[in-house]
């Protein structure tokens, strides 16, 4: 019976309640006082028994869940702390003394999002309380290394009274995010000086020392956080983790295994435990627990790192492989993992992926010279343009008159600014003229590096011999596009045409420079693909043309003709397959893409097609699975990375989307994108401190953007910094003035206490798009009981817009019924009712005027079927019971109210005042 609810809104009742219940022997509140003693004199476990029986005396003793949830949080049990609080506080327990405690539990338990529900719900609670929240809101928001929303609530805490416990705690980590360590070190001492068991402190302790490698003094703080906090199992695996460090495997073995008998499955126990057998060479018991870790989901590098060494240390050749090959891109050339994986690879014969090894070897021939070059050619290419000189010149003292090596030694030279590259061309060009295409992709990439001199001198090279000058003309034309002269680039391009008429690096640049020309771009991509088919960038271009002009069915025509000249060239596949997307053909193109059998072979753009094809039939699970196929091949694609994130979020499996999203984080672990999509799926699953740890990361590197400011503003309210909330969601909103942007900043305003501010928010939204209904009936709730005729006016557009508007009836015969206009309320509700006589919300409203107006007999006809219908709503029992009061139908009031009674703790005393009537 209740308004239909709405986000906007969110309405906190307090209740409070007394301590009842007696017993023969000791009493609730005498087991109560005896546990209060005993946690002072930190005997928490006896303390937890002495609660429990509070608990059995008094099951619903607000008090005894307190103290209960207390002794849990004390004792490292946060998942029962937090049951025992969250039920002390629907039992009436103060909201002072509860949220601080509840918030301190929830941010050890990683639940961020719980945490920010605490914040919106400790606005109003005293000073202290409030600052102890805000602490938590800190910790958790440095967990997730959102570290300035976290400076920001930590400088709230100092601002409240820098006396105070808190805000000593708050400087500490104030200091920590601004990696002073040494300062945080002494202030947390100091904090420990005054409060030598302050666990939170003690931890935090320990947290900084491991940072910076002084493992031993963790594990001392470690140990003595462990004696009084015994059940905190996560910081029982941080010391283990510390003692390895420390390279103390005995006693991290004995602590471990005490461990592993209670969680046997945890994939970080038995992690731990294989790093401590492959230290100790048992290598068999090693590989064992990594596996299991593997088993028990995960996905840490160092699992298959373990697994590899140690199978290769059992002669496990082909296992070594198998998970070292998986991890080969985390370490260079120089890491042993990186040369046990070289030997492997020599050993079993792959001789693909040998090349890179051999680069460092000795005892090489001649033979081995093309073997050289590739490795060399694919270092550079990787970037590791010192691995790639090293190689070459093994290759030029083994081959020292051949051109190809001498010219690719020159580029490299040449890339680590190292002069004698020009010498080394020089001579290779001697030896073979036909070499000039090496020192044209050399001048192209002083002009991507901005070195546009040395590009032209080149240029100039070039056109001063005739067997050269297309290569000047083409230099020109890229020069003068970087210079954005346009029309000289035109002229310097159709130059070397004029040289070469099938040159494709001029006919691309000027299908590329007159594509505000759309006939003639088309022409230049057409004589590029006529003259190399499956030319990507030329299809891409031509693909995208014909997309932005509406055009696509002329390029499907044009790649289909295509095809038939070159019937397995993936590339023209693949650019038909997109075409047949865009213009709408997708079952042709999912058709013309399941002709091939999933294979190593098919480039990366195949699998990202057939997912993005399967998106848009809204075929999720297809999507996945293509998406996930492809990453198995290439787990370095960038964009395969992000669709598959962004199809299990579109799935409705955020749980694995964070998990795709974490695996794209370890391959680009810099990328401001990954980084603002694990915030957001951190956020999702309501880990608050991670989205906090990954948007600070993105601020480091990047500038602001409306996207991190939605979830700032998302997290700042969830934590109840209202006023960080609207400064966010107004930057968000002015960018993109929609509707889902004005509730979110409206709401915000509301929590903040500028409800004005909120209410004009959605007054000039609607002004702009007056029929968003949903946006009037946010409205319509968001104003306060002084803007009656307010409330009336939204309500009354919405039933004139849509008379069968259930929602909008329902709640306005409610708003006309608090008014004390019942007879309207009343002719309203039966408006609603005549439309879906059924509709248990309107049963609940309908039934419940009737009885308050008096009109007993149609009330309880209609209340009875709101119960036969299933309602819950204790207002319509309520009322019920009242219809039947009035008609002294006593037994059937009473067996309702009884059936209320034990259930309905707030409604207590209402309810029994109904019981007294009858007696």
């Amino acid at each position: 019976m209740n308004k239909v609810s709405l986000p906007v809104i969110v309405w906190v009742v307090i209740a409070s309640s007394g301590l009842y219940g007696c017993s023969d022997e000791k009493s609730a509140t005498q087991h109560i006082e005896e546990a209060s003693s005993l946690l002072l004199a930190n005997d928490v476990d006896t303390a937890i028994i002495e609660l429990k029986n509070a608990i059995k005396a008094e099951p619903r003793n607000p008090v005894a869940r307190l103290r209960l949830g207390d002794a849990y949080l004390k004792q490292g049990n946060y998942i029962s702390a937090e049951k025992e609080l969250e039920k002390s506080l629907s039992l009436g327990a103060g909201l002072d003394v509860v949220l601080p405690e509840l918030a301190s539990v929830r941010a050890k338990l990683g639940d961020h999002h719980g945490v920010k529900q605490i914040m919106e719900q400790a606005v109003n609670i005293e000073e202290n309380a409030y600052a102890s929240v805000l602490l938590y809101a800190g910790v958790s928001a440095v967990a997730t290394q959102d570290i300035e929303e976290a400076q920001d609530l930590f400088s709230q805490i100092i601002g409240l009274d820098q006396q105070s416990l808190q805000a000593q705690f708050a400087k500490a980590y104030l200091a920590h995010t601004k990696q002073d360590y040494s300062k945080s070190l002494l202030l947390v001492d100091e904090i420990l000086i005054r409060a030598p068991n302050h666990r939170d402190a003690m931890l935090f302790k320990a947290s900084t020392l491991y940072s910076q490698r002084q493992y031993q003094s963790a594990n001392s703080v470690l140990e003595s956080y462990l004696a009084i906090t015994p059940k905190d199992h996560k910081a029982a695996f941080f010391n283990i983790n510390s003692l390895i460090k420390a390279e103390q495997y005995e006693q991290a073995d004995k602590k471990l295994l005490a461990l592993l008998r209670v969680f046997g499955t945890s994939p970080l126990g038995n992690q731990y435990k294989a790093e401590i057998e492959y230290q100790k060479g048992h290598f068999e018991e090693a590989k064992n627990y990594a596996e299991l870790s593997e088993q028990y989901g995960n996905k840490s590098p160092l699992v298959n790192v373990l697994i590899g060494l140690s199978a290769y240390q059992l002669g496990q050749l082909e296992q070594t492989y198998e998970n070292l090959i998986r991890v080969e891109n985390y370490f260079e050339p120089s890491h042993p993992v990186f040369k046990v994986l070289t030997i492997v690879k020599i050993k079993l014969g792959y001789d693909n992926e040998t090349a890179n090894s051999l680069a460092t070897m000795d005892g090489l021939t001649p033979d081995d010279t093309s073997l050289l070059q590739l490795t060399s050619f694919e270092m550079a290419n990787s970037g590791n343009l010192e691995a790639a000189q090293k190689v070459i010149s093994k290759a030029t003292a083994l081959s020292p008159n051949n051109a190809q090596v001498l010219a690719q030694q020159g580029v490299i030279l040449l890339s680590n600014q190292d002069e004698a590259g020009i010498r080394s061309l020089e001579k290779a060009l001697a030896l073979d003229s036909e070499l000039a295409e090496v020192e044209l992709s050399l001048a192209m990439q002083y002009l991507k590096s901005g070195e546009i001199f040395k590009t032209e001198e080149i240029a100039e090279k070039f056109l001063s011999l005739e067997n050269t000058s297309e290569y000047g003309h083409l230099l020109n034309g890229l020069i003068q596009i970087e210079k954005k002269a346009y029309g000289d680039a035109i002229q310097n391009f159709n130059k070397a045409l004029k040289v070469n008429e099938n040159s494709i690096m001029a006919l691309l640049n000027l299908g590329f420079l007159h594509e505000q020309s759309p006939d003639l771009a088309f022409d230049y991509y057409r004589r590029v693909l006529n003259l190399e088919p499956g030319h990507k960038v030329a299809i891409q271009r031509f693909t995208s043309l014909s997309v932005k002009l509406n055009q696509a069915s002329n390029a499907i025509g044009f790649l289909e003709e295509l095809r038939g000249t070159s019937p397995d060239n993936i590339s023209i596949i693949l650019g038909l397959a997109q075409n047949y997307r865009f213009n709408k053909q997708v079952d042709k193109a999912i058709s013309l893409l399941e002709e091939f059998n999933a294979n190593e072979s098919l480039p990366p753009g195949y699998w990202v097609i057939l997912g993005d094809s399967y998106t848009q039939q809204h075929k999720f699970v297809e999507a996945n699975e293509s998406f996930a196929a492809g990453l198995k091949l290439y787990p370095e694609h960038y964009l395969l990375n992000l669709r598959l994130i962004g199809s299990l979020e579109l799935s409705r499996d955020v749980p694995k989307a964070l998990k795709a999203a974490m695996a794209a984080n370890q391959v680009f672990p810099n990328n401001p994108r990954i980084k603002m999509l694990l915030a957001h799926l951190e956020l999702e699953n309501n880990n608050i401190e991670a989205a906090k740890k990954h948007i600070e990361q993105f601020r480091q590197n990047n500038r602001n953007n409306p996207f991190i400011d939605r979830l700032v503003g998302k997290i700042a309210m969830l934590e109840g910094d209202f006023a960080t909330s609207v400064e966010h969601l107004t930057s968000v909103y002015q960018h993109n003035p929609n509707s889902v942007n004005a509730v979110r900043l409206a709401r915000a305003l509301k929590f903040n206490g500028q409800q004005a501010e909120a209410e004009k928010t959605l007054e000039v939204y609607l002004e702009g798009d007056p029929n968003n209904t949903r946006l009037r009936l946010l409205l319509a709730e968001l104003y306060t009981k002084e803007n009656k005729e307010k409330i009336f006016e939204q309500y009354n557009w919405l039933i004139a817009k849509n008379p069968a508007n259930i929602a909008a009836l329902n709640n306005l015969a409610w708003h006309q019924h608090n008014f004390q206009l019942s007879e309207q309320a009343i002719k309203t509700i039966e408006k609603a009712h005549q439309q879906q006589p059924k509709n248990l919300m309107l049963l609940e409203t309908y039934g419940v005027l009737l009885v308050a107006n008096n009109n007993h007999h149609q009330g309880i006809v209609i209340l009875e079927q709101a119960l036969a219908a299933g309602s819950k709503d204790v207002d319509a029992h309520i009322s019920l019971a009242q219809g039947y009061i009035a008609l002294n139908k006593s037994q059937e009031a009473k067996a309702i109210l009884l059936a209320l009674h034990s259930a309905n703790q707030t409604r207590k005393p209402e309810i029994e005042d109904l019981l007294s009537q009858l007696n």
